[in-house]
């Protein structure tokens, strides 16, 4: 079930579309969190009307991204002058040399836009490695499958391009 989705992902956002254009990073976000509210809905209909319970996956991987888009959270949280010298000095010292008013909070990252928009699709990411995880599919015949499509066929669509 999830196999579709992903490669919907993989080849009409990031090869057909070139994949480096900020309309194609705001698709590929888009898609993805349509499909995971649309994911998430249909387990919690599926489970409510088995009386399942949910189960999660204890899995190391989510935890150390979750990690990660913290830390680059707090990079975007706007901070006192002497906080900023002591954690960043050299974002001090640029933040310090702007134009801007000194007395203003300013955040660790220089360019603030760009780090939210990464921390955006390092979510999406993060979500479409949770739609592996907690996929039906745990047939290993199957994930071969599965993997051979997501590896052999977007070389072959390069092929014919060219």
């Amino acid at each position: 079930m999830t196999l579709y989705p992903t490669l919907a992902v993989l080849y009409f956002t990031t090869i057909f579309f070139g994949g480096r254009h900020i309309w194609v990073y705001t698709w590929t976000e888009i898609f993805i969190f349509a499909c995971t509210l649309f994911f998430l809905a249909y387990s919690i209909i599926k489970n409510f009307r088995k009386n399942e319970p949910v189960y999660i996956i204890k899995d190391p991987i989510p935890l150390v991204a979750l990690f990660f888009l913290v830390l680059v959270l707090f990079q975007l949280v706007p901070l006192p002058h002497g906080l900023l010298k002591t954690i960043s000095p050299m974002s001090f010292e640029i933040w310090k040399r702007s134009p801007l008013p000194s007395n203003q909070f300013f955040p660790i990252s220089i360019y603030p836009y760009a780090t939210q928009e990464s921390l955006i699709y390092c979510f999406a990411l993060l979500l479409v490695y949770l739609w592996v995880i907690y996929s039906p599919f745990t047939d290993l015949f199957l994930l071969y499958k599965s993997l051979n499509k997501l590896i052999v066929n977007p070389p072959k669509g390069g092929f014919f391009e060219y």
